[in-house]
């Protein structure tokens, strides 16, 4: 495999949406090597002199926001306009999953295609790409490109496996898990979920479960690199908790059956504490046997929550729960400690990594197990007003996991890459199966950051 060295030309990269919040882009762009990356929007967009840009839309203002705080230059986004007009036809795609994957799947081929050719004209010899788009971006490439891969979430083999069990369990909500890319019957996308760590040189995950569920489908450890994510502690800020004396228990995501919401629902049925209140805070879906579960126990549900309110809510938490069957790592954790709120998580996301590294800062659980998760809710009840006690450690944590150091792992990440090219190692890429005609076609020793989770 070639070796970067001063002379070359650099690395060329993509992102979609608010992926890391830009960080890892960013990142590259600190070393001054970023050449461009492929989007489906930026701003501000250049248009043609003499021409207005279009008022956006109020659910575009987060993203706005978040690119004119990139600190990335304009001039590096190489805007698709294909691919934003397929995002604005997979938020309308409505109930058919196999429209709604089909749409992605096409997206993923029109960032990937467009990132290859940047390259190729930047003649860049670097393709940072990330774990939905990588392999419609790897193959094709000139053998001397080195592919970078940020795996944002579990390997697709993984997840596949623990959909298919969770189904097979028939747990609360586990019917929406068909909807999950993983079990598409979208055959190019399914065989495209599995190529991009194959194809990859170099690994960037985000927790050492991600990291495990790779290793676990033969993927070589010494190309994978742990670099956890990092919170905003500028704007989540600690918080006193409770003021008014009730335990409360937290919940902040989307209300589905990967984010574990049955078996809290179950745990808390199981407890059924009386001078416990458990929010929760996200999407919920119109399902009879969830309404009657979040009758059942009480909760107080507030739907879609404001960044603003989203602070509020961490600040005056007892203890914040999210016990995902899996996450690529799960940010929200962050967010709560930096607001000084402990923890509870699983061992299958980054709560656990934090955990083994600050251990006064929460629990962690066994996926899956409403056993478990009772008797840390429980556990936490008890303790009552002494977890107060636990939010300054918890507001230290959280000065471990910042975004400054992310993009420091990730720049070491990078001078690795650089250090480390061998041609011994290089991957062997094939083309995911290419869709039918009449689809829309598009134009043990590893490294770890921080500490090493096995």
């Amino acid at each position: 495999m070639p070796r970067l060295n001063c002379d070359s030309q650099g690395v060329v990269g993509q992102t979609v949406g608010r992926r890391d919040e830009f960080q890892a882009l960013r990142a590259l762009h600190e070393t001054g090597r970023l050449r461009g990356f492929a989007t489906e929007f930026w701003w501000p967009i250049r248009v043609v002199q003499g021409m207005r840009c279009p008022p956006l839309p109020r659910s575009m203002t987060t993203l706005v926001t978040a690119c004119t705080q990139s600190h990335l230059p304009a001039e590096s986004a190489h805007v698709v306009p294909l691919a934003l007009c397929l995002a604005g036809a997979i938020k309308y795609a409505g109930g058919n999953t196999q429209r709604f994957h089909k749409l992605l799947r096409i997206q993923a081929q029109t960032i990937g295609n467009a990132t290859r050719r940047l390259a190729i004209d930047c003649q860049a010899n670097a393709v940072f790409a990330y774990s939905y788009y990588a392999a419609w971006t790897f193959p094709g490439l000139p053998s001397h490109v080195t592919r970078l891969l940020h795996q944002v979430h579990p390997y697709a083999p993984a997840l596949r496996r623990l959909y298919e069990e969770e189904i097979a369990r028939d747990t609360l909500l586990s019917t929406q898990l068909l909807t999950e890319l993983e079990l598409t019957r979208d055959q190019p996308w399914r065989h495209a979920l599995d190529q991009g760590a194959k194809q990859a040189h170099h690994i960037l995950a985000s927790s050492g479960y991600t990291r495990r569920t790779l290793i676990e489908h033969g993927i070589d450890p010494a190309k994978i690199t742990v670099v956890p994510y990092g919170a905003d502690l500028d704007h989540f800020t600690t918080g006193p908790g409770p003021t008014d004396g009730k335990f409360r228990v937290l919940y902040v995501g989307s209300v589905c059956a990967r984010k574990g919401i049955g078996y809290l629902l179950q745990a808390w049925r199981k407890l059924r504490p009386q001078s416990a209140e458990l929010i929760i805070a996200g999407n919920v879906p119109v399902d009879r046997r969830l309404q009657s579960e979040l009758r059942s126990c009480g909760a107080t549900v507030l739907g879609r929550v404001g960044e603003a309110e989203l602070v509020e809510l961490f600040q005056s938490a007892s203890l914040f729960c999210l016990p995902s069957i899996a996450e690529g790592f799960g940010l929200v954790y962050l967010q709560a400690l930096a607001c000084g709120t402990p923890i509870l998580g699983t061992t299958a996301t980054g709560a656990a990594d934090i955990i083994a590294e600050h251990p006064g800062v929460g629990f962690v659980v066994e996926p899956g197990s409403v056993d478990a998760l009772a008797t840390s809710l429980e556990a936490a009840l008890r303790l009552g007003p002494k977890m107060k006690d636990w939010r300054s450690a918890c507001a230290t944590a959280a000065y471990h996991y910042t975004w400054s150091r992310f993009r420091e792992g990730v720049k070491e990440w990078y001078r690795h890459a650089e250090a480390a090219w061998e041609p011994s190692e290089k991957a062997v890429v094939t083309s995911p199966k290419q869709p039918s005609e009449n689809a829309l076609q598009a134009p043990e020793s590893t490294r770890l950051l921080h500490r090493d989770t096995r």
